[in-house]
C-alpha cells in the first residue's frame, strides 16, 4: 500500500508510514513529478481530462455551486474522457469536509467503475499528525463503496501513474489489446 502525503522526504517520517502499514510514502518531490490537476469548473476539467499530459484530476466532487446537490463532478462525457486519456481521478482524505462529500465521491465511485475510470485515494497529509493507518483507509473506502479488490487498487494505483508518466517520457506507448 502507497500513501502521498504533502511533506519533505525525511527517514522519521518513512519509518512513520511503515509503522502506520505502509510499503512506500511518496513526498513532495515525488509528487511534483505528476500532473495533478485540482478540479474546478466542469469546463476546466473537461480540459483537463481531454489530454494525455493530464495524470490525475484531483478532488471532482469540490468547487460545487449547489453544497446540498449530489454532483460528483464527474459525468458520463468526463469519465469516457478520463478513460480514453488514461487520466486517474484522485481523491484526498485531507479535503473531505461533510457528509455532502461523502456522497459526491460515492456517486463518482460509481461512475468511475460504469466507465472503467481509474481511482486513486491517498492522504496528502500535510504533517504526521494528518497521516492515517492503511487498515484505517482501507476500513474507510469500503464504507463508501469500494469492493474488496478496489480498496487495495486505489491506494496503489499511484503506481500506475508513475509507470504511465515513464512510458511518455521514453515515447514508449502500451497499447491494450481490445
Amino acid at each position: 500500500m502507497i500513501d502521498a502525503v504533502l511533506m519533505d522526504r525525511n527517514k522519521e517520517l518513512e519509518d512513520f508510514g511503515k509503522r502506520l502499514g505502509f510499503s512506500k510514502i511518496l513526498f513532495n518531490e515525488d509528487i511534483k513529478s505528476l500532473n495533478i490537476v485540482k478540479a474546478k469548473s466542469d469546463e476546466f476539467n473537461r480540459k483537463a481530462l481531454s489530454t494525455r499530459k493530464t495524470d490525475i484530476l484531483l478532488n471532482p466532487h469540490l468547487n460545487r455551486q449547489d453544497k446540498l446537490e449530489r454532483n460528483s463532478g464527474l459525468n458520463n462525457v468526463l469519465c469516457k474522457l478520463a478513460n480514453k486519456n488514461e487520466v486517474f481521478i484522485g481523491f484526498s482524505l485531507h479535503y473531505i469536509k461533510d457528509e455532502g462529500d461523502l456522497g459526491r465521491i460515492m456517486q463518482a465511485i460509481v461512475l468511475c467503475r460504469k466507465y472503467k475510470v481509474g481511482i486513486v485515494f491517498f492522504t496528502l497529509a500535510k504533517n504526521k499528525y494528518e497521516m492515517r493507518g492503511c487498515q484505517d483507509l482501507l476500513a474507510y473506502l469500503r464504507v463508501i463503496g469500494f469492493g474488496p479488490g478496489e480498496t487495495n487498487n486505489a491506494l496503489n494505483n499511484i503506481e500506475k501513474v508513475f509507470e504511465k508518466k515513464t512510458y511518455m517520457k521514453k515515447g514508449l506507448r502500451i497499447l491494450k489489446d481490445e
